[in-house]
């Protein structure tokens, strides 16, 4: 299971789903690099990095065919991965991933540019923190994550304030890539040539989600579609058992 990339996100997302997958299934959830638990190196962090993390860890660490379930951001490399290196990849289900045309933007010098600015040792530190901190990881989670903000526990809170600021804020890093589109992969090229089944989960609660889930589809005819009543970004966290039913359901399919 891989969370959303983003430099608040972690393995967290996935608390209330591992033991009850893990009762039929072997379950792997990662902290990705620049992310949750993992390191935080002051390094460019690029979409095909991640393919290359993703590929050697089911390479080296399960070696046995997986299904992978991923969120969001993460769906660029995960889709590229396929094309890279199906070998361990047996099925994917993307939980509302991002779109594959937002996907293919490409940096450019003004994204460079920003990229510099948010690295810079003080002001790229104190910029960062502007942008994550509780308040604002508080009015994204109620506005954007969570269709219901009454379900947003004080602990999910505390979880994503402190992972944007482990390892002393260095997660600007991560940010200061995706905000200049490097995390970014065209995924057409991936899409047009992977044979491996793929699943689209949509939580109508976003308008867009389903349109997107429709992109896929029409670029590989053979996807299915699942929607989700009842929750925003993160259904994981928001109705993990309706998730968890669908979930079965496709991993079984």
């Amino acid at each position: 299971m891989v969370h959303d990339l983003a430099s608040f996100s972690s393995g967290y997302e996935w608390h209330l789903l591992e033991s009850q997958l893990a009762k039929t299934n072997t379950v792997y959830t990662l902290d990705l690099l620049g992310c949750g638990r993992s390191d935080k190196p002051a390094i460019t962090y690029t979409s095909f990095l991640y393919t290359q993390i993703l590929s050697d860890f089911l390479e080296d660490i399960i070696g046995e065919p997986t299904q992978i379930i991923g969120t969001g951001s993460s769906s660029s490399f995960i889709i590229d991965c396929c094309n890279y290196d199906n070998t361990y990849i047996d099925k994917v289900l993307l939980i509302n991933p991002k779109s594959p045309w937002a996907l293919a933007n490409p940096s450019s010098k003004g994204n460079r540019s920003l990229r510099k600015l948010l690295t810079m040792p003080i002001l790229g530190t104190f910029l960062y923190n502007l942008i994550a901190n509780k308040c604002t990881l508080a009015y994204l989670l109620k506005n954007v994550y969570f269709h219901d903000p009454y379900k947003i526990t004080d602990l999910i809170l505390d979880t994503y304030v402190e992972t944007s600021q482990k390892s002393k804020a260095n997660g600007k890093f991560l940010y200061a890539c995706m905000v200049s589109k490097l995390t970014h992969s065209n995924v057409f090229h991936s899409l047009a040539r992977i044979n491996t089944p793929l699943h689209v989960v949509s939580s109508l609660g976003i308008s867009s989600t389903l349109e997107i889930a429709l992109e896929y589809q029409d670029l590989i005819p053979s996807a299915t579609i699942t929607t989700l009543e009842g929750s925003n970004y993160l259904p994981q966290l928001e109705t993990p058992e309706e998730l968890l039913e669908q979930i079965k359901i496709i991993l079984d399919y």
